[in-house]
């Protein structure tokens, strides 16, 4: 299956990218990182590349990780661009990556409070208005971690091999709802598996297209410190530092991925991978 991931240069996308080679899928990226001419929001270089190519399928990973407006209203031109070019050039099943950032502090619906989550929910308006064109997912990712990755975990890890003290902001005891990024790609290697052998405008998951890629297991900083020591075999020294966090839990019900489900592993097991790999 010929497949196209945006944003392949960065973390997720890298990892998804080799992933789905060694999956021996016929994989190709769009990523500005590495070549200018590559920027989803001018629309004929995003038409004339998906146009050339002709995949079956589209994975949107690309995005500004940003809180800044103007850098986040880029994303949703961007965002309509492919969306455009995939319309018009008969793309099967277009995957869209979201974030827990559209609920806020909220657990059940939708409420952003930074200019990171309104763009987020925005796109994922445009893309449901174009599912009469193809089938569409959309992915909202919880807190990703595992290798390239920049997070507090990958941070935490690099920190105490380097016998370096950790960093928590505020008293430590807000969650997060942490998955490792190998896990994120086998669950989406097996979402285009399912399009593969189901018709294409139909969902084989689930009633409505978004999904939470979770463990749907909430996790406290200081617990996540305690593993870690655990994990690790050694002494771990913390730093408090005065509270930056906007959003105080995280947690995602994964419900709807229903099989799925099995790709995701408990984050002792991922955290374990990602220190024997450094």
């Amino acid at each position: 299956m010929k497949i196209l991931i945006t944003g392949h240069k960065g973390f997720i996308g890298s990892n998804l990218f080799q992933y789905l080679k060694e999956q021996e899928h016929d994989v190709y990226g769009y990523d500005k990182i590495s070549d200018e001419m590559q920027d989803t929001t001018v629309f004929y270089r995003v038409n004339h590349f998906i146009g050339e190519l002709k995949p079956q399928v589209i994975i949107h990973l690309a995005s500004n990780i940003s809180n800044n407006p103007h850098e986040c209203c880029k994303d949703i031109e961007g965002t309509i661009n492919m969306l455009e070019a995939a319309k018009k050039h008969s793309v099967e099943y277009f995957l869209f990556a979201s974030s827990a950032a559209v609920y806020g502090n909220k657990k059940v619906y939708e409420e952003p409070i930074n200019p990171y989550g309104i763009s987020k929910l925005q796109q994922e308006q445009w893309v449901q208005y174009y599912q009469e064109h193809f089938k569409i997912s959309i992915m909202r990712f919880a807190n990703v971690y595992g290798k390239g990755g920049k997070g507090v975990i990958n941070q935490w890890l690099y920190n105490i091999k380097n016998d370096m003290p950790i960093e928590i902001s505020g008293d430590g005891l807000q969650t997060r709802d942490f998955i490792y990024v190998n896990d994120v790609c086998k669950v989406i290697h097996s979402m285009i598996e399912n399009h593969y052998h189901s018709n294409a405008h139909t969902s084989s998951l689930g009633i409505k297209p978004i999904y939470n890629i979770s463990t749907y297991q909430p996790a406290s900083l200081l617990f996540i410190t305690q593993l870690l020591h655990h994990i690790t075999g050694k002494d771990i020294t913390i730093k408090y530092t005065e509270s930056k966090t906007e959003i105080r839990d995280s947690c995602l019900d994964n419900g709807a991925l229903g099989s799925l489900k099995k790709c995701i592993r408990p984050i002792k097991e991922g955290i374990t991978e990602l220190w024997n790999e450094k």
